[in-house]
């Protein structure tokens, strides 16, 4: 079997608020689908509740006491792995994978510093929360891949495609609404009140505007999946789709609860199973992910690795 592809997909502060998880007021038609035909991970933490140690770790497979990602990278916090320090997209060009990443990554303040051998960023930066501009949506981004894809069609290098959404994040640091994508809130099938929030309007609002955004980005999913299967790269491509942290709400984001550390996390690997839909509910963190990578690549894994 010739080595698999890798598409790396995140997204900012969804927790596991994805419709498989069994949050029934959300719309991720794509996404459930995804999960029946792949790996549903029901007790999968991430290292930290805040963005960038959580996204560090997850890119190194080293905890953010030792990467140096112990904070945010934008001002003033602006902190900076520690020198020498190998993100996922140099693990994998030394392994003769093309990397690629699209749209977001917040684990560096300059993405060229990231190892990546390409950059289709559609004007985003991580900075971008902070300067006020806006983003580009999750569904340009799909389209984007979808065109990579288009590209290759003659390639027999494999990829690594990092790809990264920034919808489920509001529009300001803790702010109310989620309009990077024109998403629209939704309340159609309800809003899901966790049992530790106040039931309020100002809950309900937000709790609305995040279900619209995560229907947005699902739709993006699909593109991508869709791009996958019209190029013939599905069955020859490790899917991973995760979240740095839970939801912006009290009690979640930058909190060490449940609903701040608890993350979704989706993997289709057909070239490795015959099997679908399953679930597991081993305790796994997303400091994990990168060992698993080198494991089904049967690849040694790196002896700094403390995933």
């Amino acid at each position: 079997m010739s080595r698999p592809n890798i598409l790396f997909l995140t997204t900012h502060d969804m927790g596991d608020w994805i419709g498989c998880y069994g949050h029934k007021t959300l719309k991720t038609p794509n996404l459930d689908i995804f999960a029946s035909e792949g790996y549903r991970f029901t007790n999968s933490f991430c290292t930290s509740p805040v963005c960038t140690p959580s996204r560090g770790a997850q890119m190194t497979g080293r905890y953010p006491q030792t990467n140096g990602l112990m904070g945010l990278i934008q001002p003033p916090y602006q902190w900076r792995f520690n020198k020498g320090e190998r993100h996922l997209s140099h693990l994998l060009s030394e392994l003769g994978y093309h990397t690629v990443l699209f749209n977001h990554q917040h684990e560096a303040s300059h993405e060229d510093t990231l190892g990546f051998q390409e950059l289709r960023l559609v004007n985003c930066g991580p900075l971008e929360l902070l300067t006020g501009e806006r983003v580009s949506t999750a569904q340009a981004t799909a389209q984007e891949f979808a065109e990579f894809l288009s590209e290759r069609k003659h390639e027999d290098t494999p990829f690594y495609a990092q790809v990264g959404f920034f919808e489920t994040h509001t529009n300001t640091p803790h702010g109310t609404k989620y309009d990077w994508s024109g998403a629209q809130p939704d309340d159609s099938q309800g809003v899901e009140i966790p049992a530790y929030m106040v039931d309020d309007e100002n809950v309900r609002n937000r709790i609305a505007g995040l279900q619209g955004a995560v229907n947005y980005l699902d739709k993006a999913f699909g593109t991508i999946i869709s791009a996958l299967e019209k190029n013939h790269c599905k069955n020859n491509t490790i899917v991973i789709f995760t979240v740095d942290h839970g939801i912006e709400l009290p009690h979640c984001k930058m909190e060490l609860y449940d609903g701040g550390i608890k993350t979704g996390l989706l993997i289709g690997a057909p070239m490795y199973s015959n099997t679908t839909g399953e679930i597991c509910e081993r305790l796994v963190s997303n400091v994990d992910l990168v060992p698993t990578i080198f494991d089904l690549l049967n690849q040694p894994i790196p002896s700094f690795i403390e995933g």
